[in-house]
């Protein structure tokens, strides 16, 4: 085969892998359709918009292992903002890269920042704009007409906002999302099919601001173990899957993190060089687990969440078992080798 060819079909299979997921949601009509959100698990990203972050604080927020990451960067000879944004990073892809490898959640952390004053995304110290992010949704929600997506945006700086920035964050929303946003009718009778045809594609849940286009904070019932230990983290999974979740109510969406949460004891260990040294590294730990949890708990649930949270989604396995939880038939050995492209 000569090298021409050779390139056309790597060519051509990355080119399948990205839209075996880009449209996945369209492509499994036949099994979901008729069913509903409170139905099926939607993959996503927790601290969706970490993917870049700079080496500005935000104003209110702070390290809760300042400390230990001042101590790691002096004995490394770094700046403390490098190891503050090694365990902060949760992602690699902007927004319309993980919709194009199926993610369909984001979690926005977003603060008003009076310095640039902007609204932000943020995990310690700045990300992304908040409008950038929502044009990311916006353009794929475009190129891609039967794919929906839920945007979380939360974990506001309280103390440095006021009622104008609000407004300015709602405008923000409306100016970039506006045309796809699904209004809050206080439940979840609605199908996949429903949705996708009003053209209203997007559901954003906010905290603090009333508006008919926004659904409430607590619309989603958020669970996480907050803990650097695999066992711990899931121990606790495996807790309120068989014990909250079928407690949530119809206009509830229950939610699933598959996350280990750094301390200051873990930033500490990283000078040592078996341990992990960011928190993408930490998720490689968390996302290897995920196989033999599902394998361990399909039995005692039908679906782990209504949405199901990652760091480092891109290099897990994730999709196939998404698939699988949502009743999707797929050949598992075409698909595991495309997800693993």
């Amino acid at each position: 085969m000569s090298f021409s060819i050779f390139l056309f079909f790597i060519f051509l299979i990355f080119s399948l892998s990205q839209d075996f997921f880009s449209n996945w949601i369209e492509n499994s009509l036949p099994y979901i359709e008729n069913k509903t959100l409170k139905e099926i698990t939607l993959p996503g990203t927790h601290d969706s918009a970490s993917y870049f972050l700079t080496s500005h604080p935000l104003i209110g927020e702070s390290s809760p292992w300042l400390e230990e990451a001042s101590e790691v960067a002096e004995f490394m000879y770094k700046p403390t903002s490098t190891i503050i944004k090694n365990w902060s990073k949760c992602q690699t892809k902007n927004f319309y890269e993980q919709m194009k490898g199926g993610i369909r959640y984001f979690d926005i952390r977003a603060g008003w920042d009076p310095d640039l004053h902007e609204w932000m995304t943020h995990h310690y110290v700045v990300g992304p704009t908040v409008r950038e992010v929502i044009r990311n949704i916006t353009n794929f929600l475009k190129d891609f007409q039967s794919e929906i997506v839920i945007l979380e945006i939360s974990h506001f700086n309280e103390n440095v906002i006021n009622s104008t920035n609000r407004e300015e964050l709602r405008d923000i929303i409306i100016e970039e999302i506006g045309e796809f946003l699904f209004e809050n009718n206080g439940g979840f009778n609605f199908t996949i099919s429903q949705w996708i045809k009003s053209g209203k594609r997007a559901i954003i849940t906010i905290e603090d601001i009333i508006d008919k286009n926004f659904w409430p904070k607590n619309t989603i019932f958020n669970t996480y173990a907050n803990t650097p230990s695999i066992n711990k983290m899931m121990l606790f999974n495996e807790k309120v899957i068989e014990n909250y979740m079928p407690l949530t109510k119809n206009n509830e969406l229950f939610k699933v993190s598959w996350t280990l949460t750094p301390n200051g004891e873990t930033v500490l260990d990283s000078i040592l060089r078996w341990k992990p040294h960011t928190l993408l590294e930490l998720a490689e730990e968390a996302n290897s687990n995920f196989s033999g949890f599902y394998q361990k708990m399909k039995n005692k649930a039908n679906l782990f969440g209504n949405i199901l949270i990652s760091d480092n989604y891109d290099q897990s396995i994730f999709m196939p078992i998404i698939f699988e939880m949502n009743g999707i038939a797929v050949n598992k050995q075409d698909f595991l080798f495309i997800s693993s492209l």
